[in-house]
């Protein structure tokens, strides 16, 4: 799986070249460089050349869908069952999530799009489920090493009770509080923004926050 380090590669397969100079200059910003692909007949042969960080799909293209484009992906097995795809779609279509989930998609970035908000998106997706290095090196270097460990172990082991907690009817917003917040401190920006939005009443998020949790509770643990 790519790593989240500076310059990683983003691929935004989309058949609008506005969006891809957009991103273009967002993603150059932020240390990381994009490519653009305008259609998802052309994904094969970048795929083939490549492994990529990140990659944002357009849901309706003319000929192979997103749902298709996805689907294809996740078949090539090794990185490409493990990348990051996000659904890049308009701000309707945003609230499909089961379906998106369903296609191996794991998270929205709905157009319209703000620049704020797309940052913040890059942000949260340019890692591998890990807590990125910089806020474990803190941990360890407060805490020591071996406590450091400890606490993340712990935290797995909360992150699936919780799991199983609201699976079986349990409060959303009180567990995803409580999650939320212990995720956010570890530096696990993604599950901690999945939580919190239980937190905020945003129900329609379980099967993705289930799907993450699930994922990172297996990287953890394997």
């Amino acid at each position: 799986m790519p790593t989240s380090e500076e310059n990683s590669v983003i691929l935004l397969v989309d058949d609008e070249p506005a969006y891809a100079q957009i991103m273009s200059a967002l993603a150059l910003s932020m240390g990381h460089r994009l490519e653009h692909v305008a259609s998802a007949a052309d994904l094969d042969e970048r795929l083939d050349a490549k492994d990529y960080a990140l990659i944002l799909m357009d849901v309706e293209m003319p000929g192979i869908d997103g749902y298709a484009a996805t689907a294809a992906i996740r078949s090539r097995g090794g990185w490409a069952t493990e990348v990051p795809i996000i659904a890049f779609t308009t701000l309707g279509k945003s609230r499909d999530t089961d379906r998106f989930v369903a296609a191996g998609m794991d998270g929205v970035l709905a157009k319209p799009f703000g620049i704020v908000e797309s940052a913040a998106t890059l942000r949260q997706w340019l890692h591998d489920g890990k807590a990125p290095k910089k806020t474990r090196q803190t941990l360890e270097a407060l805490l020591g090493a071996e406590q450091a460990a400890s606490m993340f172990d712990r935290f797995y082991i909360s992150l699936e009770e919780a799991v199983e907690l609201v699976d079986a009817g349990g409060d959303k917003a009180r567990i995803g509080h409580k999650i939320g917040g212990l995720a956010g401190t570890l530096g696990l920006s993604v599950l901690s923004a999945g939580w919190l939005a239980l937190q905020d009443g945003a129900d329609h998020a379980w099967p993705t926050v289930r799907a993450l949790s699930r994922d990172a509770i297996a990287r953890h643990t394997g």
